[in-house]
Parts: C-alpha cells; structure tokens; sequence
C-alpha cells in the first residue's frame, strides 16, 4: 500500500502544474520558431520591393478596405430588410 501511494503521481498538483508549466513553454517556443519562419520566408518574398512599389500597394490595400467598409455601412443604414434565414413552422406529423 505505502509503495502504490508514494508511485501515483497522478494525485500530486505540485507535479501536474509542473508538467502543464513545460508543455506551455515547449508550445510557446514552438510558435516563435514558427512565428519567425514565416517572417522570414515573408522578409525574402518582399526584399525586391522598392518604397514606390510600398506606396502603391498600402494605397490599394487602403482605398479596397475602405470602400468595403462604406459599403457595408451604407447598406446596414438604407433600411431594406433582407431575411438571410427563412423560417418555417414546423408541422406535426400524422
């Protein structure tokens, strides 16, 4: 009996907050390398762009989202209901 409790650590929260500690760094440093990864395999796909180029692009990028933006609002604000979801009652069968 005293050899099965001193062996079970499935009961020990000191151990098990332990072991959640170290999952959550090896998962945290796992994003990092992953986050870095991407920045630079993104760093090398955009190393050719001039500032012009820049420019052009945050321009485009701004001028389609606002315009999204607007017409979302614009049509929220005119007042036609469109039901997306119809509804049916539902019949009891015979």
């Amino acid at each position: 009996m005293k050899f099965t409790l001193k062996n079970n650590n499935k009961n020990d929260p000191e151990k098990a907050d332990g072991i959640r500690e170290n999952l959550l760094q090896k998962f945290d440093e796992a994003n990092l390398r992953l986050q870095y990864k991407c920045a630079n395999w993104l760093e090398s796909k955009t190393a050719q762009l001039s500032r012009q180029s820049w420019i052009v692009i945050l321009f485009s990028f701004t001028v389609v989202s606002s315009g999204c933006n607007i017409y979302l609002i614009v049509k929220s604000l005119s007042g036609a209901v469109t039901r997306t979801i119809t509804v049916v009652p539902i019949n009891k069968p015979i």
